[in-house]
C-alpha cells in the first residue's frame, strides 16, 4: 500500500491499542498523546519515527502494515515512558531484573524480588516465571511483537485479564510466562 492510499484511504480502527496503552500506563497523558497520534495517523507517525522502526527491522515504513506500525508504536511509547522494558532473549537475569526495576509499575512486584535466588535462574522466561509464582496480585507479562526480544511489562491481574483479551480479539498477544 502506497503512502497516498495510507494518507487518504480507509481509516483503520486501532482504538484497541489506545485502550491497552491506557490500561498499562494508567492513562498517562504523555503516552496517550503519542498513542493517539500513532493510531490516528500511522503513516506520518511512522515516517517521523522511522529510525525506531528501523531498529526493529522495519526498514521501509511506507510499505509496513498500519496494524504493525501501531502495535510497535505502542510498545515503543510504553518503553519510552517507563512502562515497558525490552530485553534480549540472551540477557542475564540480573540485567532483566534491573530493567524491570526501572519500570513505573515495579512497585507491584518489588517486595517479592529479594526472595528470588538469581543463581538458579538461567534466562528471561525462567525469571519471569519465578517472579509470577512469588508475586500476589500482579504479573510480569510479555507483549508479543514477533521478535526474539521480550517486551516486558508489569501489570495487575485485573489489567492483564483485560489487555490479554483485547489483544487476542485483535490478532495480537500479551502473555504471562
Amino acid at each position: 500500500m502506497g503512502l497516498f492510499s495510507k494518507l487518504f484511504g480507509k481509516k483503520d480502527d486501532f482504538s484497541y491499542i489506545a485502550e491497552i496503552s491506557s490500561l498499562i500506563s494508567e492513562n498517562n497523558p504523555d503516552v496517550m498523546e503519542k498513542i493517539n497520534l500513532c493510531i490516528g495517523h500511522p503513516a506520518p507517525y511512522s515516517v517521523q519515527n522511522a529510525e525506531r522502526y528501523g531498529e526493529r527491522g522495519i526498514e521501509d515504513v511506507y510499505d509496513a502494515d498500519n496494524a504493525e506500525i501501531c502495535w510497535i508504536g505502542m510498545v515503543d511509547e510504553l518503553a519510552e515512558n517507563g512502562y515497558l522494558f525490552s530485553a534480549d532473549y540472551k540477557s542475564e537475569p540480573e540485567d532483566i531484573l534491573w530493567g524491570l526495576s526501572q519500570l513505573k509499575s515495579y512497585h507491584l512486584i518489588e517486595k517479592y524480588v529479594p526472595d528470588i535466588d538469581l543463581t538458579k535462574i538461567e534466562d528471561a522466561e525462567a525469571l519471569a516465571q519465578e517472579i509470577n509464582l512469588a508475586v500476589s496480585g500482579a504479573f510480569v507479562c510479555m507483549i508479543d511483537i514477533d521478535s526474539d526480544s521480550y517486551e516486558l511489562i508489569i501489570v495487575t491481574h485485573e489489567v492483564y485479564e483485560k489487555i490479554s483479551v483485547i489483544a487476542e480479539n485483535n490478532g495480537h498477544s500479551i502473555e504471562i510466562f
